[in-house]
């Protein structure tokens, strides 16, 4: 569904966003790796960020190299701290279910008796 303005070839949506992937990944993987060191928490990270930009891909068709890796970065970014926000979420939950009902420390003997 390619169609010919000027002498530039209009992408389609999923062949930019194709072209977005393979020019920036490493971009992507190196600010996700800033913030998580497991590889496959920072697949996570690349694949929800991807998604954020899927959603906002006319913005991206506007923006010129550098104002791109700018915004593809700071999405990564956002998203890396989002996920980092999450986690500790379920860790604290975790927590607060083993120690019973988010009573922790000393407290949790009152309950027993």
């Amino acid at each position: 569904m390619n169609t010919e303005k000027g002498t530039k070839q209009v992408l389609s949506d999923r062949e930019f966003m194709d072209q977005i992937y393979q020019e920036y990944i490493r971009l992507m993987y190196y600010t996700a790796k800033q913030y998580v060191s497991d590889p496959r928490h920072c697949d996570d990270i690349i694949q929800d960020s991807l998604v954020r930009l899927i959603k906002n891909v006319s913005t991206l068709r506007t923006c010129n190299a550098k104002a791109l890796a700018s915004y593809i970065s700071i999405t990564v970014r956002n998203t890396a701290i989002n996920h980092l926000r999450q986690q500790k979420k379920e860790q604290a939950e975790i927590v607060s279910a083993e120690t019973g009902d988010g009573i922790i420390g000393d407290d949790a003997h009152v309950l027993d008796e």
